[in-house]
């Protein structure tokens, strides 16, 4: 059996020698000893060189190199893609941590998933030497990274992949990894994600932001190459980078979020996907809005489900639901319903492996993002609320429609899992807010049992776009903090299930 092997790849710029080490440490603690570690320094004057030299003097697997030529972090990391010979390569933050066990449980799904593509984790914030943030994450929810990158900055990648997707754009100072998973997604890469605490990032107090820009202050971003991705930036924010900038007028936050949001545009133009994108007034996520025009005239294209006493308020929701279902591969699109006192009935539905479902958000304020503000963002989900949807009549068909033996929630859940497993994508949208006077729809335990034997292969899977982490119930979207501890995450069963493999 062939041992995977990886590179740890870190570009360092700005870098606190004090973090560094602490990075350092991590890499000589970890419990999997098949890695190589690239070190692309990037900073105009360091100690990193004699600093790395301390932690590994005579490490063969360790590997420096300062660069010369200061065209930027998404060069350097196309360096180090270069140099890289590991099976996988690991990219982070030279200011992160790793946990000790993070190549190993990398290893561990590479293995039980065969070749996989991408691979990424659940961290937590770590301010001085402090936990703080907990990041529980979905699996991979192709809507909603299209709207927020939830994956963060440590992503391991198949060498394979950047000789069929290619290197990271250098045109981009700041989001140039999440625009090289964009185009991961258009080559149809597959993205695994270990319900896992693998890493800590460093979250930067603002006196050392401050710190690091007066080190540099004369430093100049390297000039923006002109191309595709250049036009589209321009499209989207006309004065972005029209003149060379110090680091010091820089807001950072600010930088990264304009270029995420011109390489989803980007995404968008390539693809032929018709969108308008906006910003956020919280700067949370960014606004895809997708092309939902004609959607009066081509009802042969949906059926649109609604109970007598459902009413739904704003405008032009139809044209927002149809613009899902132009996408061809999205079988249902759903809303979020409300209650009195604008608290949330269910943002679409979660389900346990013995086919129960629990309203997501339930009792929560409309107005609240909810655990890691993903209630108010349009994202894929296990299953809608089947009283006001639409459906795709094409999915419809494919799947030979709704299975009248279940009763009650169980057609729907029935419907959405079998979409899913037939390619097809479901779809909530919660800015569409509906409400209904009857929210008790029961299945009967016939139904049930029916369903559960039907589907126990997809079941056992359990809900993709639900944590194992978070609370499951009513009281959903909620860390289990008393887990949090665990090294490497999960529940304690969990990780000795892991490390007894």
């Amino acid at each position: 059996m062939k041992i995977t092997t990886f590179t740890i790849l870190v570009v360092c710029s700005n870098t606190r020698e004090v973090f560094f080490r602490d990075f350092l440490e991590s890499v000589v603690a970890q419990d999997y000893e098949n890695w190589e570690l690239y070190i692309i320094d990037d900073d105009y004057s360091s100690n990193l060189e004699r600093i790395t030299r301390e932690f590994f003097p005579k490490d063969t697997r360790v590997h420096y190199r300062q660069l010369k030529n200061h065209k930027g972090k998404a060069y350097a990391t196309n360096i180090g893609f270069h140099f890289a010979e590991g099976d996988y390569i690991l990219v982070t933050n030279c200011h992160n941590r790793l946990d000790p066990h993070c190549l190993y449980h990398m290893a561990g799904t590479i293995f039980d998933v065969g070749n996989a593509d991408i691979l990424y984790s659940d961290h937590i914030d770590l301010e001085g030497v402090e936990k703080t943030n907990i990041h529980v994450k979905q699996d991979f929810n192709k809507e909603l990274f299209l709207r927020n990158n939830y994956i963060g900055d440590m992503v391991v990648i198949n060498r394979d992949v950047i000789k069929k997707v290619g290197t990271t754009r250098e045109v981009l100072s700041e989001a140039y990894m999440y625009e090289f998973l964009l185009r991961c997604i258009e080559k149809k890469c597959k993205f695994y994600h270990i319900p896992k605490f693998l890493y800590y990032k460093r979250i930067m107090s603002q006196d050392i932001v401050d710190e690091a820009i007066m080190q540099n202050n004369e430093s100049v971003l390297p000039p923006k190459k002109e191309g595709a991705i250049m036009g589209i930036i321009r499209s989207v924010f006309p004065d972005f980078m029209k003149n060379p900038v110090t680091s010091a007028d820089i807001d950072l936050e600010e930088l990264i979020y304009k270029e995420n949001m011109a390489s989803v545009k980007a995404y968008l133009t390539r693809n032929n996907i018709k969108a308008k994108i906006d910003t956020d007034p919280r700067k949370r996520f960014w606004k895809v809005i997708y092309d939902g025009s004609g959607a009066t005239i081509r009802s042969k294209d949906y059926m649109l489900l609604k109970e007598k006493d459902v009413k739904v308020s704003g405008r032009n929701y139809l044209e927002t639901m149809y613009g899902y279902i132009k996408l061809k591969d999205v079988a249902v699109v759903g809303v979020r319903f409300a209650k009195p006192f604008w608290t949330t009935e269910n943002c679409g539905y979660i389900y346990d492996t013995d086919a129960n479902v629990y309203p997501a958000f339930y009792n929560y304020k409309l107005r609240d993002s909810g655990y890691e503000n993903i209630q108010p963002i349009p994202r894929e989900i296990g299953m809608v609320d089947g009283a006001f949807c639409m459906i795709s009549k094409k999915a419809y068909r494919s799947l030979g429609g709704f299975d009248t033996s279940l009763s009650g929630r169980d057609v729907m859940l029935d419907f959405c899992i079998r979409a899913r497993a037939k390619g097809y994508r479901i779809i909530i949208d919660p800015t569409i807010i509906a409400k209904k006077n009857n929210s008790n729809i029961i299945s009967e335990e016939g139904s049930h049992n029916r369903l559960v034997e039907k589907l126990s292969d997809e079941l056992a899977k359990g809900d993709p776009f639900y944590s194992p982490n978070l609370a499951m119930g009513l009281e959903n979207h909620k860390f289990m903090e008393a887990k949090a501890e665990e090294s490497g995450g999960g529940t304690d069963a969990q990780s000795r299930d892991i490390r007894q493999a």
